[in-house]
């Protein structure tokens, strides 16, 4: 739409730019239920183009009675979205309205609202980075950027608390008065302007400005080595078959990450079936524990102790929790029940990085500091998931400040959530179940290669140790991928990378039989161009390379 471009797809409007300058990731409607799920807003336009000038769109929400209506329109200049939802019965809501999201390169260091300006911190921020505003001020290359917003006050997050890798913009602000109530009939309306003007003159940019070509992807290493990070497997627990078992052993995986659930009147015959495993692939164990309440006063707690017994030479390290709670408590930190063990005793949050940050700080006694990544906990389309490991090195960063010089363990590295912060009041909790989630993504092409560029990503902040959370399955090609990244167990590696989609890592030597192993996360044909001999793994998404080449790929 003249100098506008935009992807039109369900969840909304993608990579907005003017003349090939990025203004926005993405425009799009939320709901969040009243336990603030988050019921799939589909999107479609099948209105058609009214003009060469305006798009019509309409939608409908899962789960709620409310329809969407709208249209995208160039006025003079400026690209507006509107929203009109209406709901066709009563209905209550934790919130509606339309979200912007923004790369931190366009919010940094500092920018402008009408309810004033911010600066933004170094660290992620746990706070609201700002609220109640209408216009948001940003430079971007090719000039200053405006948003207007009509219809509420907006407020912005810093979504890396979730290993999201962008902010958003969202209304209504978190203080406003909940739920939102809507009766049959009501009827809100929304809009977002953004004009791109000079930063000097405050005129509009030329509508002759050349357009931008994206310029085919070329791999880039990145300067440093790093050692390659101790990779375990989360076991969701249960017996494996024989055929299973070898496969394990091949893949020859550093620790398998068990989960014990002392309030189980069953957790000692699941821990001696999980511990069998563990012996029978010849590994280490990592043990989270969900255990009940310690009295600080107490000498020891019976359960932990006897379970600092059964562990005793099987694992190596324990990560402890009491029952319901994101972090791990100073007093459960302290127990006594591992002295002596040679167990490891960790702990920190298994929940999102937010549960840390909020705390910020993990009790003395820790030697361990865990932090899960859980890339679909907002959002689990392709470009939310391909660009959430560009959150990993702010996550990783702000956890070793929180965490001083105790040991990382990042994991269970996967979609969905193996605990939630914020469940619902009166939500009954099945520590187990969560542990044992599951996303539709696993096992897929596209996990295999996303979780080549997670641990990619991961190796060059020097994590020691990273539990992959994506697969149980040892037909997939998410094992596959692994199989290939454990030919690096030990090694200097290097990051590689083409812009968002590919990323892998290779071996730092020189040996013309070094490994490169590639996360290309698109289901349109890769094609490598002068890497040698390339060994498919994942049809189109993973590749392996011995060649180390010098040119890259498309």
């Amino acid at each position: 739409m003249g100098d506008w471009s935009f992807l039109a797809t369900g969840h909304g409007l993608e990579n907005v730019r003017h003349s090939g300058d990025r203004v926005a990731t993405r425009v799009f409607f939320s709901v969040r239920d009243l336990d603030w799920g988050t019921p799939r807003v589909h999107l479609d336009y099948s209105g058609g183009r009214a003009t060469d000038d305006a798009l019509l769109l309409a939608g409908f929400v899962d789960e709620a009675p409310l329809e969407l209506t709208g249209k995208v329109a160039v006025v003079d200049d400026s690209l507006l979205v509107s929203f009109r939802v209406t709901a066709r019965a009563d209905v209550e809501v934790s919130r509606a309205g339309p979200c912007i999201l923004h790369e931190r390169a366009d919010l940094a260091p500092s920018f402008e609202t009408d309810a004033g300006p911010v600066e933004l911190a170094d660290r992620i921020t746990i706070e609201r980075v700002a609220s109640g505003y209408q216009r948001l001020g940003l430079e971007i290359d090719g000039g200053h950027v405006t948003i207007d917003f009509t219809g509420d006050r907006f407020e912005l997050e810093d979504q890396r608390n979730w290993a999201d890798s962008t902010f958003k913009s969202y209304c209504p602000p978190l203080s406003d008065p909940q739920p939102i109530s809507l009766h049959a009939g009501d009827v809100r309306a929304y809009s977002i302007s953004f004009r791109v003007s000079s930063s000097s003159t405050g005129e509009a940019v030329p509508t002759d400005r050349p357009k931008q070509a994206e310029a085919p992807a070329r791999l880039v290493d990145e300067p440093e080595s790093h050692r390659m990070p101790r990779l375990g497997l989360r076991h969701r627990g249960g017996q494996r078959n024989g055929a299973a078992v070898e496969r394990l052993r091949a893949l020859r995986p550093d620790y398998l990450h068990l989960f014990v659930d002392l309030a189980s009147t069953t957790w000692r015959a699941d821990l001696a079936n999980d511990l069998e495993l563990v012996e029978r692939v010849g590994t280490d164990a990592v043990v989270s524990v969900d255990a009940k309440a310690v009295d600080a006063t107490a000498d020891d707690d019976a359960s932990l102790v006897e379970l600092a017994q059964i562990l005793r030479g099987h694992a190596g390290s324990v990560l402890l929790f009491e029952r319901g709670l994101p972090t791990t408590s100073a007093a459960l930190a302290a127990t006594p029940a591992f002295i002596a063990s040679g167990i490891t005793v960790g702990g920190g949050t298994r929940a999102n990085f937010a549960s840390l940050n909020a705390v910020g700080s993990v009790p003395d006694p820790l030697e361990i500091v865990a932090v899960p990544l859980a890339v679909a906990s907002h959002d689990d389309d392709r470009r939310a998931l391909t660009s959430s490991t560009r959150s990993f090195r702010a996550i990783v960063d702000d956890t070793r400040r929180i965490a001083g010089n105790r040991e990382l363990l990042i994991g269970p590295v996967t979609f969905r959530p193996t605990f939630d912060s914020w469940p619902p009041a009166g939500t009954v909790r099945d520590p187990r179940a969560d542990w044992r989630s599951t996303s539709d993504r696993d096992g897929t092409a596209f996990a295999a290669a996303w979780t080549v560029a997670a641990v990619a990503a991961l190796a060059v902040c020097d994590v020691e140790r990273v539990t992959i959370g994506s697969t149980d399955d040892i037909d997939t090609p998410v094992f596959e991928a692994l199989l290939a990244l454990g030919e690096l167990r030990g090694k200097k590696v290097i990051r590689v990378r083409a812009g968002d989609r590919v990323d892998g890592l290779r071996a730092s030597d020189s040996a013309p039989d070094a490994l490169l192993v590639l996360g290309i996360m698109t289901d349109d044909t890769a094609t490598l161009e002068n890497v040698g001999r390339v060994r498919r793994l994942a049809s189109p998404q993973v590749f392996v390379d011995r060649t180390l080449p010098e040119t890259a790929a498309n």
